[in-house]
């Protein structure tokens, strides 16, 4: 919602100015079929299941195992992935990602005061 505003925002003032319109058609374009995309993977619960690997490793011969060591029931999240990030600096990315939010959340309340203050301006004018 609060791109979409944004963006709309943009182009009625691209409107009043008489410029072309740019960002809708890159909300209807790009940015509206992505988030149809993006939702159906983000909106389902997916179930990954490791059967065939279990198989494996328990046809595997003790050498074998011992060699490669891939028994997802000892694996960890950190062996998988290994986050080169310190946790510091991510704590300094919240706090920044929440500062900016707040930021953009009193930018738009500002923006929706300044319209509304002007609708009521003219509206009070024409009666």
């Amino acid at each position: 919602m609060g791109i979409t505003f944004d963006f709309r925002c943009i182009d009625l003032y691209l409107a009043a100015t008489g410029n072309k319109l740019r960002l809708k058609k890159i909300l209807d374009t790009k940015i509206y079929p992505f988030a149809e995309v993006l939702k159906f993977f983000c909106m389902k619960e997916w179930q990954i299941k490791d059967d065939n690997i279990k198989i494996m490793w328990e046809d595997l011969t003790q050498s074998d195992k011992e060699k490669y060591s891939f028994d997802s029931s000892t694996l960890t999240l950190n062996d998988i992935v290994n986050i080169k990030e310190k946790m510091e600096e991510n704590y300094r990315a919240l706090r920044k990602q929440t500062i900016l939010y707040f930021v953009d959340q009193f930018l738009v309340a500002l923006l929706v005061i300044g319209f509304s203050w002007i609708f009521y301006k003219i509206c009070g004018f024409l009666l």
